[in-house]
Formats: structure tokens, C-alpha cells, sequence
């Protein structure tokens, strides 16, 4: 082989077969994860050199092309995937208010943690006790009688946020949970219609996200590692095929049922919290319906009917590619000097 780098983050030798290989990347994701090496800078690059190393030599045509000529023989340099994750759907912002998004969890978990429904339950719980954690900080203003200026600041708040890709569909998606299970909480006839409102809301998005099934483990190789192949179906030297892009969009829906699955669920916690007396409950369910209504002001539901993947995806592979370029570069003209 031209080099033997990914083999040996992994531990085999380079005539490893494919179940070798899968049996020493379990190991090593498991003992290098970064939530059990927690201040840990040197276990978390060994275990982004372990994912790297996995991406590469489970993919039988990739392998190849590594034996034969090395790093050089990848078409694309490789990246994170959670932070390709992370770049496509602009979750990164939003992140404090709804958690790190499942299919995200799935690629920084790797496929080891990933079928262990145990390890996938207890991430999920997690996420949704921190989100709970922060919105009811971000709602105490509200509740202490400041509420004018809560208002203020949310406002301008959520114009920041409304920046992210896709930013104004992910603004009206968390606006729209938070405003019904505050009216859902503070009863009444409000409650009563925006539940019916609800209803509706939830099967289009079902049906919708429910067109196509998503395989993200397949999807994320094919875009990052194989979309730059030059095979005569895909569109040009940064493209991937249409099936890649259609794909790409199931996970963005996917993501959203994620996002209001979790949220009702943080928004339970919240304004269930049997600790606190009724009065302050009833105060933040008040403030979260401001806060809804705020962030689908600054929302559209009209965006999610306008999504340009394909030109997204472009956009980010294109980003990455050159941020990949330029710390290369960097690397050889520190090397150099």
C-alpha cells in the first residue's frame, strides 16, 4: 500500500479484512469518545482520526483508491461529519435552544454508539434536560416582571438567529412548539383552536418527511467522499446526484420533526415543574407564548416550501473545501518555516 496512516489509527494491518476493521473501530470509538474523556484534547483528535480512518477503509471502492495512491488518491480532503452536519442545516446557532439534532448525534456517535438504543436514550434524555435547563433561564426575565424587556431582546435575538441557513424556517418551527404548549398550558379557547391548528400542522409534516426514507450513514459518504467522482450522473465536478439531494432534504425534514418532538417535550419539563409554585408556572407559560410569537414574526412557515438544497450543499462543500485548502496550506508554510 502507498501509506499505512488510517490503518494505523485503527490498530490493523493493511491487509485487515472488512470485519477486522468494523470490530477495531467499535473498540476505539467507544474508548475515545469525547463524553468519556471529558478536557481530553488529545483523545478527541485520536478519535476524529479513528472516524476519518473508518470512513475511508469500510468503503470498499474508497479503500482502494487509498492503498493505490494515499491521502492523495481521496477526491475530497475529510472532514467532520458532525461539522458538515452542523454547516448544512445551521443548527449550530439554535443549538442552546434545541439540542444537538438526532441525525447529527448519529454521526458524531459513529455506527458503534449508533445501534446502541441504550447510549442513543440516554443522549437524547440529556439533550432535552440541558434544553430545559436554558429555556427556563432565558424565560426567567419574563417571569420576574420585566417583561417589556424581555420582549425587546428576544426581538433582537431572533434577528441574529434569523441569519443561520435556513434560519427562518428553524425560528418559525421552535416559535410555533413554544407558543402552543404555552396557550396549551394557560387553557382556554386560544388553547383549544391553536390544538386544532396543531393537528394539522403535524400530519403535513409527517407526510412530508415520511416521502423518502433517510439512510444518513449512506448519504454522508456519498456526499463528502464520493460527490466529487466525476461519474457522467452527477452535475458537475462540486455536484452529487439528485437522489444525494432528495435525500439531503428528507434529513432537513426529518430534522425539523426532531426538533418539535424534543421541544414539546423541553417545554413539558418546563412548565410541569412541580418544584415551583403555580403562579410562577403560569408566568412562564405566558412568557412562552411571547417568545413563540416572537420567533415566528421573525420566522416563515413560506420558507420551508422555498429550500434550495442543492444550491445549499453546493455552498457548504464548496466552503469546506476551501477552509480544507487554506489550513493545508497553512500546515506546509509552518512546516516550511
Amino acid at each position: 500500500v502507498k501509506e499505512t496512516e488510517l490503518y494505523d489509527a485503527l490498530g490493523v494491518a493493511p491487509d485487515a479484512t472488512p470485519a477486522a476493521i468494523k470490530k477495531a473501530y467499535f473498540v476505539k470509538a467507544r474508548q475515545l469518545h469525547p463524553d468519556k474523556n471529558i478536557g481530553d484534547a488529545g483523545a478527541h483528535a485520536a478519535f476524529q482520526r479513528v472516524g476519518e480512518a473508518y470512513q475511508v477503509l469500510s468503503d470498499e471502492a474508497l479503500r482502494a483508491k487509498y492503498d493505490d495512491k494515499g491521502r492523495q488518491g481521496l477526491e475530497v480532503e475529510l472532514v467532520d461529519s458532525a461539522a458538515f452536519f452542523a454547516a448544512m442545516f445551521g443548527s449550530e446557532p439554535f443549538e442552546y435552544l434545541v439540542g444537538e439534532l438526532k441525525l447529527a448525534a448519529m454521526f458524531s456517535l459513529h455506527e458503534a454508539e449508533a445501534l446502541d438504543e441504550r447510549w442513543v436514550a440516554y443522549k437524547q434524555k440529556r439533550r432535552e434536560v440541558l434544553c430545559a435547563v436554558t429555556l427556563r433561564g432565558l424565560l426567567q426575565q419574563f417571569v420576574a416582571g420585566d417583561t417589556a424587556e424581555f420582549e425587546a431582546e428576544m426581538h433582537d435575538h431572533a434577528e441574529r438567529l434569523k441569519q443561520a441557513p435556513f434560519g427562518e424556517a428553524l425560528l418559525w418551527t421552535v416559535g410555533y412548539v413554544y407558543e402552543h404548549k404555552g396557550l396549551q398550558a394557560l387553557g382556554g379557547i386560544d388553547a383549544a383552536l391553536n390544538s386544532l391548528d396543531t393537528k394539522a400542522h403535524g400530519v403535513a409534516q409527517t407526510v412530508r418527511a415520511a416521502e423518502q426514507p433517510v439512510r444518513p450513514d449512506l448519504l454522508f459518504q456519498r456526499v463528502t467522499l464520493q460527490g466529487l467522482s466525476g461519474r457522467p450522473e452527477l452535475n458537475g465536478r462540486r455536484g452529487v446526484a439528485r437522489a444525494a439531494y432528495l435525500m439531503m432534504e428528507s434529513m432537513w425534514r426529518v430534522s425539523l420533526l426532531d426538533i418539535e418532538s424534543t421541544l414539546r417535550k423541553v417545554c413539558n419539563k418546563v412548565l410541569a415543574d412541580q418544584a415551583t409554585e403555580q403562579g410562577v408556572r403560569q408566568a412562564r407559560a405566558r412568557a412562552l407564548v411571547t417568545l413563540g410569537r416572537v420567533f415566528k414574526a421573525h420566522g416563515s412557515i413560506e420558507s420551508m416550501k422555498r429550500l434550495d438544497v442543492q444550491m445549499h450543499l453546493e455552498g457548504v462543500q464548496a466552503r469546506m473545501q476551501e477552509e480544507a485548502e487554506a489550513a493545508a496550506a497553512a500546515a506546509a508554510e509552518r512546516a516550511a518555516g
